[in-house]
This record gives C-alpha cells, sequence and structure tokens, in this order.
C-alpha cells in the first residue's frame, strides 16, 4: 500500500516537471542492470577493463559542473536567523518563485523516476524515509548504491505521511540556472541544474545533515550524518565494520614465518660455547657465553626480519585507527580479553599477528586527539548471540560457525556483522545523545553551529 500523500505529491510534481512517462523505482537487481545498459547506450557511462575492474563503469559530469555549489545552496526559512550562520538564506516566497520556474515543464522529453530511500535499518523507529524524484538514471543507479532504496522503503512507509520530499533535474546543466534550496518547515529539498554529487544525490548533504538537523532540533535529538561504526574483531579478518566494510590486516608474521623458521634453524646451528672464568675482584667461578662471530651475524639477521614484521603491523594498526578516529564521530569497540585468547594454541600466533590489544589502545588516544567519541562494550555482551534486528539471545557459537541465524525472527547473516550491528546498537543505547557533532554538521537553525545535544536527548545516525 503507497501513502496516498506521496502519491498526490508525485502528480502534483508530475503536472509541473511534464516528464514523458514515470517510473516508481523498486531497488531491484534487474531494474538496476537495465539502468546501467541504458546509460552505457546514451553513453552517459563508459565500462572499464572488465579484466582489471569488472562491473565498474566511468561517469564523467558536464564540464560546468564538477564542484559542490556552495554559493548556490540556499536554506529557505520566513526567517534569515533560522538558516544558521554559515548558510546562504533565501525566502521560500523567492525561491518558489525564481526556482519553481525552472522546474516548469524540465523534464519534457525525459523519464521521472521516483525513489524511495530508506536511510537506515528497515524496521528500526530510528530510521527515516525519503523519496527523491529525478529525471536522471545515474541518480537512481547511485541511490541504490547509498541507501536502501524501492520496496523496502515504501513497506517502512507504509500510509505515514512523514517522509523527506526531494525534486532533482538536470535541467539544461547552466550554472546560472543552478539551484538547491531546502526548505526545513516543510521537510522539501529542491535542486535543478546539476548532476554532480550531493547536488543531485538528495539522500546525502541536503537529507542526512540539513534537514535532518531541523528534524533533530524539534524531536529532542542530535543529526549526525556520518555513520556510528561498530568494530568487531572477526576470526579471518582484521576487524568488520557495521555498515559491512572488512579490514584485512598485512599479518607480516604469517607471511615471514617460512623465513623465520629458516633464520632461526641458522641461528641454532651457529657455535657458541660456555666458558667458565675465575672473577677477578671476588675471586669466584662465573660462566660467560661466548658466540661466533657468526652466530652474531646470524642473530642480528633474526633480529631485523622480527623488527620489519613489528614495524608493518604497527604502521597498519596507526593509518586504520587514524582513519576511523578522523572519520567518524562515535567508534564502538568490544572489550575482548586478549590475553586470554592468546592461550588458545591454534590462535595464538594469530592473535599476536595482528595486534588486536594494541589497536585498541591507539583508538583510545587518537580518538581523543580528533574528538571522537570511544564506547567499549563490556566482555560479557553478548554480540556474536544477540540478533541484531530483533534482540533474541541464543547459545554460544562455536568459531566454526560463520553464520548467524536467530530463532525467532529467522535472520541469517555473517556472524562477525551481525557482531558489529550489535555494538553499534549498544553505541546508541549507551550514548544517550550528547556526543556533540563535527563543526558546521549542525546546518540549520542552530546559531553554536554544532555541539552538544540538550539533555536527554537521542543520537541518530543518519546512514546507510
Amino acid at each position: 500500500m503507497i501513502s496516498k500523500t506521496l502519491t498526490d505529491w508525485v502528480e502534483d510534481v508530475a503536472q509541473m516537471t511534464q516528464p514523458d512517462r514515470i517510473v516508481w523505482c523498486n531497488g531491484s537487481e534487474d531494474e538496476y542492470h537495465a539502468l546501467i545498459e541504458q546509460m552505457l547506450r546514451e553513453g552517459t557511462l563508459l565500462r572499464l577493463n572488465e579484466r582489471k575492474y569488472p562491473n565498474c563503469y566511468l561517469h564523467r559530469s558536464h564540464p560546468t559542473d564538477v564542484a559542490r555549489t556552495e554559493h548556490l545552496t540556499f536554506i529557505c526559512t520566513p526567517k534569515p536567523e533560522d538558516a544558521g550562520p554559515t548558510n546562504n538564506w533565501m525566502s521560500p516566497e523567492e525561491a518558489r518563485e525564481r526556482v519553481g520556474s525552472l522546474f516548469r515543464g524540465c523534464m519534457r522529453g525525459r523519464t521521472m523516476y521516483v525513489v524511495p530511500y530508506l536511510m537506515g535499518p528497515p524496521g528500526s523507529p530510528f530510521s527515516e524515509v525519503g523519496v527523491e524524484v529525478t529525471d536522471s538514471p545515474y541518480v537512481v543507479a547511485n541511490m541504490r548504491i547509498m541507501t536502501r532504496m524501492g520496496t523496502i522503503a515504501l513497506e517502512h512507509l507504509g500510509d505515514s505521511d512523514r517522509f523527506v520530499r526531494g525534486l532533482h533535474s538536470l535541467g539544461d546543466l547552466s550554472p546560472e540556472r543552478r539551484y538547491i534550496c531546502h526548505f526545513p518547515e516543510e521537510r522539501m529539498i529542491w535542486s535543478i541544474g546539476s548532476g554532480y554529487g550531493g547536488n543531485a544525490l538528495l539522500g546525502k548533504k541536503c537529507h542526512s545533515l540539513r534537514i535532518a538537523s531541523v528534524e533533530a532540533r524539534d524531536e529532542g535529538w542530535l543529526a549526525e550524518h556520518m555513520l556510528i561504526i561498530g568494530v568487531e574483531d572477526p576470526e579471518e579478518s582484521f576487524a568488520v565494520l557495521s555498515d559491512g566494510t572488512r579490514i584485512e590486516a598485512p599479518k607480516p608474521l604469517e607471511k615471514a614465518l617460512r623465513l623465520l623458521k629458516r633464520r632461526s634453524k641458522q641461528l641454532s646451528r651457529k657455535q657458541k660455547r660456555t666458558v667458565v672464568e675465575q672473577d677477578p675482584e671476588t675471586g669466584k667461578e662465573r660462566k660467560r657465553t661466548v658466540f661466533s662471530r657468526n652466530y652474531e651475524k646470524a642473530a642480528l639477521c633474526l633480529a631485523r626480519l622480527h623488527r620489519r614484521a613489528r614495524n608493518i603491523r604497527r604502521d597498519f594498526l596507526h593509518k586504520v585507527a587514524t582513519e576511523l578516529a578522523k572519520a567518524k564521530p562515535v567508534l564502538v569497540v568490544e572489550d575482548l580479553n586478549v590475553r586470554g585468547l592468546a592461550r588458545n594454541g591454534s590462535l595464538s600466533r594469530a592473535i599476536q599477528d595482528v595486534g588486536w590489544g594494541a589497536f585498541r589502545r591507539m583508538l583510545e588516544y587518537k580518538c581523543a586527539w580528533y574528538g571522537s567519541h570511544l564506547v567499549v562494550a563490556p566482555r560479557d555482551f553478548p554480540s556474536t548471540r544477540m540478533c541484531s534486528r530483533c534482540g533474541w539471545v541464543g547459545p554460544a557459537l562455536p568459531l566454526s560457525q560463520r553464520v548467524f541465524r536467530c530463532g525467532a525472527c529467522g535472520l541469517e547473516v555473517d556472524r562477525d556483522l551481525n557482531a558489529a550491528l550489535n555494538l553499534r546498537n549498544y553505541g546508541l543505547a549507551a550514548l544517550k545523545g550528547p556526543t556533540g557533532s563535527s563543526p558546521g554538521s549542525d546546518a540549520c537553525g542552530d546559531p553554536s553551529g554544532g555541539g552538544t545535544a540538550p539533555p536527554g536527548a537521542g543520537l541518530r545516525a543518519m546512514g546507510r
């Protein structure tokens, strides 16, 4: 059942833009591949080398449309002060007259795509629905990658009228007729004259940052268009993030193991002997080990190999910890008993090789450096046994079982991804709001330009 409010709005947009046909996008694989083939035929996309870059394409925007247009981005509120100190303001009446006239008949000869999308997990009370109407198949394909798009969003919306309305058209791509307008009071976005990045993908900056910050202010939570990440330490990869990203460790010790064994064997064959000599001061006998020149060379060679493995590991851990601490405002990790896990004979070498303990320590001080918030879930938190959808807790899983199956709702998901999602949910529950947003992220209406949430406010992560 499609919301009547939604269908009425789509009909109004169609009367204004006058497209040749209207397509309601369902987000299916067949629909996505059909759009790709259409853009390949039209020359919008160029297929890259299939052997080196399978399923990859090049898209070039218009030469005059290669950057975000902040000077043409407006917040349309009744009062200028409601737009915030860092944004351009335009009155809603002026925007409707100046920009609305550009939309009249702008889709003649084109297809109008209706793109419902969901920001967040389906069924979650924190998830938000938006609908973008566009004449760009490139936008449709990218919205499918960025969000949960199509039927799943319509099912989440139901017959509700709570959704963000986004209208986008390429227009004639003229910089003189290019505008991105936000109407916070109406939860509406207009964008015309650009097919580039956040100018066209309205679920990105326009919805999850600007419109969401107004919703957050009105409803008592904090908008943050970056993602809260739960980090799970899996058996095979170094870490799994709650957005599905897997981080692979270089495992320098494992790669150098054969050479280490050879060098150790060579060292054991070098000559060394123990001599007994008399201490000149006390007169007592003492033992001293005397190494041959070849033994010292072999020992130095082995030490260099260990140092190289240590440096590779340390460099990897520093880079990953720095990237996460800089990019994510909130990180949630498990408090693992690394020392206890290292006692497992079959896992000891692998655990020591990836350096989980050192990674945790790096996250702690790097998050403090870069202003991120690190949440540590306790050791008894059932991250691998709990269903990330319904909260059902099952028995302990053996390490060989890599798929989590919920006994209540039937969810089947990768074990590590399920644990990372549970960590993210734990972080949301533990924070209860006041984390502060990144500078300038409160794009509408907060004169402070960000800062902490009001007491008792909830934190909502706007993202896939």
